[in-house]
């Protein structure tokens, strides 16, 4: 299909100049995440006709409604090539629908990875696994093997630290401690709207293990401190998450001898501390 309607926009540009005009009209559009206003939209388009009025332009009524839709409104004779083309109203339609295309491509996937992290979740929830008996395993190794699946996101805006003692080995229920890692990395990864840093610490006393997951987030609002282990409570966003994050890490504790709690105020780190009885 979008080879199909390449081909059909190359037969009506004829051009190099246009065809790269084209290209760079569509490389803008997709890197443009501004969301305009229904009255910003409005008055964008009024200046937007202003500066073309006096080109003599045809279709220019539809052509701006095309542009504005592509939230293109910082005109810049860049695509005077593709405006003045005969052929103008097909060639914004098809950028149109390229771009169109790409960003319900994006919305499907995102919609797709909510739901696996829901299922995921809601297996955790229900503690429901194939695992009867304890096996023998590195809290450490187990803590690695998550965070690689977090590797894109925490080298683009994260600093990731880590310091792990030498752990003695522990009888766990390996899919659980997935779970609980998991968990945690992700809300600290959350936690971080722009930049900031995330520092993973294990330590072994003598009667107990100290894991300490800290991030430079915004912290916890000290009105929801003691809501946070609570079952379906969220601060996220719809279709962010459900809210069981921190309850299942609870229960999974208790299935350990283990206990979670945290150190925050807002605005500065905040500590989650998971401790492991010998």
């Amino acid at each position: 299909l979008i080879f199909l309607i390449w081909f059909k926009i190359l037969s009506k540009i004829t051009w190099v100049a246009e065809f790269l005009s084209f290209q760079a009209l569509l490389n803008e559009c997709s890197a443009n995440t501004t969301n305009y206003s229904s009255r910003e939209t409005r008055q964008l388009k009024k200046e937007l006709y202003k500066n073309l009025a006096s080109e003599n332009i045809e279709n220019l009524e539809i052509i701006i409604d095309y542009l504005a839709d592509l939230k293109i409104f910082d005109y810049k004779q860049k695509y005077d090539s593709l405006i003045n083309n005969k052929e103008n109203i097909l060639i914004f339609k098809t950028a149109y629908n390229i771009v169109m295309q790409s960003i319900n491509a994006n919305n499907i996937i995102q919609a797709v990875e909510s739901s696996s992290k829901m299922i995921f979740t809601l297996k955790a929830y229900s503690l429901s696994t194939n695992e009867i008996e304890k096996v023998e395993t590195d809290i450490n190794t187990s803590i690695s093997d998550i965070l690689k699946n977090y590797k894109n996101q925490l080298m683009n805006r994260i600093t990731l630290q880590t310091d792990f003692d030498k752990l003695p080995i522990m009888m766990t229920y390996p899919e659980q401690m997935s779970h609980l890692w998991n968990n945690l990395i992700y809300n600290s990864i959350q936690a971080i709207e722009n930049k900031g840093e995330i520092k993973i610490t294990t330590k072994n006393t003598d009667n107990k293990i100290i894991v300490t997951i800290s991030d430079s987030g915004k912290g916890i609002a000290e009105n929801i401190k003691d809501k946070i282990f609570e079952p379906f409570f969220t601060t996220k966003g719809s279709g962010e998450g459900i809210g069981l994050g921190l309850d299942i890490c609870k229960r999974i504790l208790d299935n350990h001898n283990g206990k979670i709690y945290f150190e925050t105020a807002e605005n500065e780190y905040t500590h989650f501390y998971v401790e492991f009885l010998k």
